[in-house]
């Protein structure tokens, strides 16, 4: 089943890129209504979803998939990150533009897909988000593979670290969140404290 998600993330997302689609049709294509994947990546995170801490997962499909589900048949009204998110979160923030924002207090991170293929993969980040952060890893000092499609990521040194960006850096990327979703989701990270 694993690879079966995989397989219908890789291959029939992108395929269905552009396109607004109802709960019916997002079913249709992906085998589940959008909210499952939204749930099934961030857990209960209300409407707008305020993504918890999440350092990635194993099941890069499940993010991607969760990002589409906002961006395309809009399963919550809108992704707002502003704590840590790193790997597969980060997708689902670059699929659901632009029904997502970062906040002050965001911590990206960029690493490679290590499951299920033995292998590690590159993820399937969005044209401009993939030239953004090679751009970061060339000013940093490191090598790159000399063709930019094959890869965004180093051949060397450290080939397996990630791509830290700031919040000033990632801003250059994603959207800053508006007041009002800044003060839902500083209202959701108090009242998940108590």
């Amino acid at each position: 089943m694993l690879y079966l998600l995989i397989a219908v993330f890789l291959f029939v997302a992108p395929v269905a890129a552009n396109a607004q689609m109802t709960a019916a049709t997002f079913e249709r294509v992906y085998g589940k209504l959008p909210e499952y994947f939204v749930k099934e990546a961030f857990g209960n995170c209300g409407d707008p979803c305020v993504i918890p801490n999440t350092k990635g997962g194993l099941v890069p499909g499940i993010f991607g998939l969760a990002g589409h589900a906002v961006g395309k048949a809009r399963a919550v009204t809108f992704l707002i990150a502003d704590d840590v998110c790193q790997g597969p979160c980060v997708l689902a923030l670059d699929y659901a533009r632009p029904w997502s924002c970062i906040g002050p207090h965001i911590d990206l991170a960029f690493f490679r897909n290590q499951r299920p293929m033995p292998q590690k993969i590159d993820p399937p980040h969005s044209p401009d988000v993939k030239k953004w952060v090679r751009g970061k890893m060339l000013r940093e000092g490191r090598v790159l593979p000399p063709d930019p499609t094959m890869s965004f990521f180093p051949v060397s040194p450290f080939p397996d670290e990630p791509v830290r960006l700031t919040p000033e850096e990632a801003r250059q990327i994603f959207t800053p969140c508006s007041e009002s979703l800044l003060k839902i989701a500083t209202e959701r990270k108090v009242a998940t404290r108590k």
